[in-house]
């Protein structure tokens, strides 16, 4: 699978000089970690999906507005059996009664309510769904928290290697937003640098979830 090879490979830079496999053959150091473009996250879905990204992951941390991609389209068996067998798990939701996400409504020119509906949902089926259903070893693997802060990315960052940033743009769901696709390929600087800090202030923040 295309998204398993690029989660997989040990780029050689990261220890000592530079990798020598066909994605940097062809790109080179010039595009500072990207290794793709998507039109939108649901162009980035039909070519990558959930399965492909997660079913091999040892850890997994994701912080954006409703995370669909880890609750609505990936099993919640699949998600259970994974984190039974080592996978590390860290979720971060918008809050779904918070200050941000009714702004985040009024850009996509939803009704009050129905994003955070969604959210609510989704932190329900995690909770209960997932996280309730692990045994307590695997339950000290798996994190929830939220957030209320402006929403600018949903990031979901694989095995410190692999990174999805989908942005949030005026007047645009976020299905319909540009997503990045980003492999870490050096010891400090580029775009996964970037996008993990970018996570690990949220995780920092995060408010506990009802």
């Amino acid at each position: 699978m295309a998204a398993e090879l690029i989660v997989r490979q040990t780029p050689r830079s990261l220890t000592a000089g530079e990798p020598n496999d066909a994605l940097t053959q062809i790109v080179g150091d010039q595009f500072a970690d990207l290794a793709g473009v998507f039109a939108s996250r649901s162009e980035f879905q039909s070519k990558f999906s959930s399965s492909e990204l997660l079913d091999n992951a040892q850890q997994i941390h994701a912080a954006g507005l409703s995370l669909n991609m880890l609750c609505q389209t990936y099993s919640e068996a699949r998600l259970r059996e994974i984190i039974e067998n080592g996978t590390s798990l860290r979720c971060l939701f918008l809050k779904p009664d918070g200050r941000y996400i009714g702004e985040r409504e009024r850009e996509e020119g939803y009704p009050k309510g129905r994003l955070s509906a969604l959210t609510a949902m989704n932190l329900t089926i995690l909770q209960e769904r997932v996280y309730e259903r692990l045994s307590p070893e695997a339950q000290a693997r798996c994190e929830i928290g939220v957030y209320d802060e402006p929403i600018r990315f949903n990031v979901l960052l694989l095995d410190a290697q692999l990174c999805v940033a989908q942005t949030y743009l005026p007047d645009v769901r976020g299905v319909d937003s540009p997503t990045l696709l980003i492999r870490k390929r050096r010891l400090s600087g580029g775009l996964y640098a970037i996008f993990d800090q970018i996570f690990r202030t949220l995780w920092e923040r995060r408010l506990d979830h009802d």
